[in-house]
């Protein structure tokens, strides 16, 4: 809301329920493209950048996968040690 009135957003009349609606400056228009389009760049941008430091790796992940049958009750024993384990968990979170 703030953004669309620093761009000189004009609020409708509101007295009448049949009347026209201003017509908005292009620098509203030019608003909403960047708030529509602009922002959810930005952020996928910032998301990227997050996950691309995100230490999961195809051999982290596979012990994960390993661990996590296990905890189901899919694998007969433990592939992690205790030490790996705490490593594991303390690197991913």
């Amino acid at each position: 809301s703030q953004i669309l009135d620093f761009a000189g957003y004009i609020k409708p009349d509101g007295t009448t329920p049949d009347a026209t609606p201003p017509v908005q400056p292009e620098s509203v228009i030019i608003a909403l493209k960047v708030i529509v389009a602009g922002l959810p760049i930005v952020l996928l941008v910032f998301v990227y950048i997050f996950a691309r430091k995100y230490p999961l790796d195809k051999k982290m992940h596979t012990k994960l996968n390993s661990y996590l049958e296990w905890k189901r009750g899919n694998a007969d024993n433990n592939p992690l040690g205790e030490q790996e384990l705490k490593e594991l968990k303390k690197s991913l979170i």
